[in-house]
C-alpha cells in the first residue's frame, strides 16, 4: 500500500513538472548549423526536429541552455513554416518579459512573420504588367541578407562604415577574414534582427566555418 502511494505521489509530481524532454546548447548548435550551411534536405530535417522539441517542452531558456543557444532556438523555429510562429511569438514574448530569452531573438521572429505577411498581402494584389510582375517575384525570391549585402557592399565600396556587419573584410593588420568597420556596433544586432537577420556572431562564424574565400580572394557575398 505504501509503495502504491509513493508511485502515485511521484507520478502527480511528474504531471505537475510538465515535458523532462532534454536538449542541449550543443544539439541546437548543430541544427542551427544545419540549417544555414545545409542542403534542402538538412535544414528541413535541422527545423522540424527544432519543431518537435518545442511541442514536446517548449522554448529552451537561457538558464537551460546558455544566451546563444536559446536564441539559436528561435531563429531555427520561426524560419520553419509559418503556422507555427505566431505561437513560437507568443511563447517567446512571455519568455524574454521574464529574461529567459534574447530579445534580440523576439525581435528576429517578428521580422520573419512581418516579411511572410507582406509577400502574402503582395502576392494577393499582382500587377498585371508582365515586367513588374516578374520582378516582384525576384524579389519574393530575395531575403533580407541580399539586401543588407548589397547596403554594406556599396558603404565600404563608398569608404563608409558598414551597417549590418555583412561584408568580411582583410587587412595588412589581419590578413584573415575579420569584421569591417560598423556604424554604431553596440547595437548591430538589435538592427539585424529587426529585418530578420541573425546575430552578427553567428553569421560570422558560419562564413569563415564553411567559406572557401581567403583574404586572397573576394569578401564573401552570403
Amino acid at each position: 500500500m505504501t509503495i502504491a502511494i509513493l508511485s502515485l505521489v511521484v507520478g502527480l509530481l511528474a504531471v505537475q513538472r510538465g515535458p523532462t524532454t532534454a536538449v542541449s546548447g550543443a544539439r541546437i548548435s548543430e541544427l542551427v548549423q544545419a540549417m544555414l550551411t545545409g542542403n534542402d534536405a538538412q535544414e528541413a530535417r535541422a527545423i522540424a526536429e527544432a519543431r518537435g522539441i518545442f511541442k514536446s517542452r517548449g522554448l529552451p531558456t537561457i538558464g537551460e541552455v546558455g544566451d546563444e543557444a536559446a536564441y539559436s532556438f528561435i531563429v531555427l523555429i520561426c524560419t520553419g513554416e509559418r503556422d507555427v510562429r505566431a505561437t513560437v511569438l507568443s511563447k517567446a514574448k512571455e519568455a524574454a518579459r521574464r529574461g529567459q530569452l534574447p530579445s534580440d531573438a523576439v525581435r528576429y521572429c517578428e521580422a520573419r512573420i512581418r516579411l511572410d505577411d507582406a509577400i502574402v498581402q503582395a502576392r494577393g494584389r499582382a500587377p498585371t504588367r508582365p515586367q513588374l510582375r516578374d520582378e516582384i517575384q525576384r524579389l519574393f525570391a530575395a531575403d533580407p541578407t541580399q539586401y543588407a549585402n548589397l547596403y554594406d557592399r556599396s558603404q565600404r565600396d563608398a569608404g563608409r562604415v558598414q551597417l549590418y556587419g555583412q561584408n568580411l573584410e582583410c587587412s595588412p593588420q589581419s590578413p584573415t577574414l575579420h569584421r569591417g568597420p560598423i556604424e554604431d556596433e553596440a547595437n548591430v544586432n538589435v538592427r539585424r534582427a529587426t529585418i530578420g537577420l541573425v546575430r552578427l556572431e553567428l553569421y560570422e562564424r558560419v562564413v569563415i566555418d564553411t567559406t572557401s574565400l581567403t583574404c586572397g580572394s573576394a569578401a564573401p557575398g552570403k
